[in-house]
């Protein structure tokens, strides 16, 4: 883009500045890769009047440039409202300063800072570069120049602009605060097979105590609303957030609540307490009243793992990490965290073996699953910058003086204690070997008494043990709850969806002609020619205590007709009563589905644990890229562990009682995967198996 000599004040906005001439243009600023917005905005300026000429370029950045009069004050302020109308400017690229724009002479070639209070003020009158902390504001501005509003006609953005952020940023280093920070993604709303998404929460500003820990939420309002009026609404973000401090202000003042000591109170604008101050309360306070231990501190310096392939924590798994770490340095040995499925539990027991070793707390890792694909997932994928100290157990050929060697060790229960009840675990380790144990999908066996895992556990007991799940599973049998104690932390996948972060779902209940009530005609035969016993049949009782092969052709009929009507290539699970009936659905499948098979003979596919074919297209099934398998029937292969991240139709042909089950069953179609299209899922009941979600212990 050629920048014409104009004279005056040239606004640029763009994802690309640097590939502008950078002797006419600086740096920087506002951030968007839309031609087309780009070019709107520049017609509006034009048209308001605000500008005398905008342009901007031709390519797909959609950087555009403002030009008008700098000796015309008015110009210049009608020209910052308007972008801040329309919410155009944002920190420059060097993320130092919020609202500036770039004043270059023409003549002499020469450009230099100015804030936008007036084109007269630089960047250094306000900001130490060497330090990125705010001088103290004691510039005045020109002479002759008055505020543009009135306090109490100014926006929220003007308040935060001309009051709140100086004051804050007078007091911490400006490194350590965000603005606008998204919390959430915002839910995903469906109104037919359209998908929407709501706003994300945001918060004014966030404080940090480091990388790790975000400390204090401020809320602003304008004006005309009191200083606390913002308060509550600050409150429910920091205890969404988990951080111990909340603020709001409308300009004149702050109203602080502290929810390590349950009061609350107000103060003046540049009261505000500085960043020393503020973590100095957060430490004396914590632990009620008995400050920070040494352990404590220790875990809270240790960053967590980055890299340009890892993604920074959400603020649910960054609460689930700092809280099991802050529990372990209590010297809590027992702990269970539950979050539901496609909310990234083996991420979240990545960071914490990370800090934990980085940190030297612990040493020697045990990692434990109950499914092979759960154990080689963990490896290749959350845990891969471990991958030179990660070795998996194979009882078969590992060596006890050997083994010893590795830091984070994967293992299958069933490799520690074999089908013969052999304890190997006790062959190749001390029991003080481990001084930590994680148990994946812990609902699944490890509580049970007798259960395989239940020993292992027992034997490393001296070991501090968290138990991860998407289920907690409290029976009268059975308890995880009573062995590991209470949640440290809950995310529910109400939780996850409200927050945009899982995938909705809906729900289609079909009732067949061959349903609960349904009685035989006289004389009537089942699949394999036997006579039907005369009586009134329930769900309960197909393909358990009698195979139709109406109902089979009924079931697969429908299936195949949403399929039709939607997407014929979107990853379809469907759950049968055993692995015999996901064989006849299969086969029923393919013959009403020949066009599609015709074209890819695994178009349907049965994936159960006998079915040797079938396991071996379970990745492929799983996989985003891969095409095939389309449909999977199956039994209870699927129901767990799996991570299918384009499920968009799960068909229910099962009964399901136990709410653990529906829960993890539900959790395959969970994940979001927007940019592949998927949005959303869909739930086709065939045996009013989602009164379930009606039940008091669901989410």
């Amino acid at each position: 883009m050629q920048v014409q000599k104009l004279g005056g004040w040239v606004f640029y906005i763009g994802d690309h500045a640097d590939q502008l001439d950078r002797e006419k243009c600086g740096k920087w600023m506002h951030f968007f890769n839309d031609k087309s917005f780009a070019a709107s905005v520049c017609r509006e300026a034009v048209l308001e009047g605000i500008v005398d000429e905008a342009k901007h370029s031709d390519d797909a950045t959609g950087v555009c440039c403002f030009y008008l009069n700098a000796d015309d004050l008015t110009a210049h302020q009608r020209t910052i409202q308007f972008f801040l109308d329309h919410n155009l400017i944002r920190k420059t690229k060097t993320g130092k300063l919020f609202n500036i724009s770039f004043k270059y002479d023409y003549q002499t070639r020469e450009g230099e800072y100015g804030s936008s209070f007036h084109p007269e003020i630089s960047l250094e009158d306000f900001l130490d570069l060497d330090t990125g902390k705010w001088k103290n504001h004691s510039v005045k501005m020109p002479s002759g120049d008055k505020t543009m509003l009135s306090k109490n006609q100014m926006t929220e953005e003007d308040i935060k602009l001309q009051y709140i952020t100086p004051a804050v940023t007078s007091k911490w280093n400006i490194r350590k605060i965000t603005m606008e920070t998204q919390i959430t993604d915002g839910r995903i709303n469906l109104r037919g097979n359209i998908a929407f998404r709501e706003k994300p929460k945001r918060a004014d500003y966030v404080l940090y105590l480091n990388a790790n820990n975000p400390i204090a939420i401020i809320e602003a309002k304008d004006n005309n609303h009191s200083v606390s009026f913002g308060l509550q609404q600050a409150m429910e973000y920091a205890q969404m957030l988990d951080l111990p401090f909340a603020y709001s202000s409308n300009g004149d003042g702050f109203a602080e609540h502290d929810f390590l000591t349950g009061t609350e109170r107000e103060f003046g604008l540049d009261e505000f307490p500085t960043e020393d101050e503020l973590i100095a309360r957060y430490k004396a306070e914590r632990n009620e009243g008995t400050g920070i231990t040494p352990a404590q501190e220790t875990i809270l310096d240790q960053p967590y793992y980055s890299s340009q392939n890892t993604y920074p924590p959400r603020y649910y798994q960054r609460i689930a990490i700092n809280r099991t770490l802050d529990a372990i340095a209590q010297g809590q040995n027992r702990l269970l965290l539950v979050m539901a499925t496609g909310t990234g539990k083996t991420y979240t027991a990545f960071q914490i073996v990370y800090r934990l070793l980085q940190s030297g707390m612990k040493r020697k890792i045990l990692y434990l699953a109950d499914r092979n694909i759960l154990v080689d997932q963990s490896i290749q994928q959350d845990f891969a910058p471990l991958e030179k100290v990660i070795h998996k157990i194979n009882v078969a050929k590992d060596d006890k003086s050997t083994i010893t060697s590795h830091e984070v060790y994967f293992s299958l229960y069933q490799q520690l204690v074999g089908d013969d009840e052999q304890e190997h675990f006790s062959e190749l380790f001390n029991p003080d070997f481990f001084d930590l144990v994680i148990v994946d999908e812990c609902h699944r066996g490890s509580a049970k008494e007798e259960s395989r895992w239940r020993r292992i556990l027992e034997y490393f007991s001296s070991a501090t043990q968290i138990g991860m799940t998407a289920t907690p599973k409290e029976t009268k049998y059975v308890s995880n709850i009573n062995y590991f104690g209470d949640p440290i932390y809950t995310y529910s996948l109400k939780e996850g969806i409200e927050d945009g972060f899982l995938a909705p779902f809906k729900v289609i209940n079909v009732t067949l002609d061959i349903a609960d009530g349904w009685r035989p005609r006289k004389g009537q035969l089942d699949k394999f020619g036997n006579p039907i016993e005369d009586r009134i049949y329930t769900n309960s009782d197909y393909d358990y205590n009698i195979v139709l092969e109406d109902r089979i052709q009924q079931v697969a009929a429908e299936v195949t007709r949403y399929l039709k009507a939607t997407d014929r290539m979107a990853k379809t699970i469907v759950f049968c009563a055993t692995e015999e009936a996901a064989e006849r659905m299969r086969i029923a499948l393919i013959n009403l589905n020949a066009d599609m098979v015709k074209k890819n003979p695994d178009y349907v596919v049965r994936i159960t644990g006998s079915d040797i074919y079938g396991k071996s297209k379970l990745d492929y099934f799983i996989s985003v890229s891969a095409p095939y398998p389309v449909i999977a029937t199956t039994s209870k292969l699927l129901s767990t562990g799996a991570d299918c991240k384009m499920t968009k139709l799960i068909v229910l042909d099962e009964m399901i009682g136990s709410m653990t089950e529906f829960k993890q069953i539900i959790g395959r179609g969970t994940r979001l995967r927007e940019k592949e299209g998927k949005t959303h899922f869909v739930v086709m009941d065939f045996r009013n198996v989602t009164r379930l979600f009606a039940d008091p212990d669901w989410d």
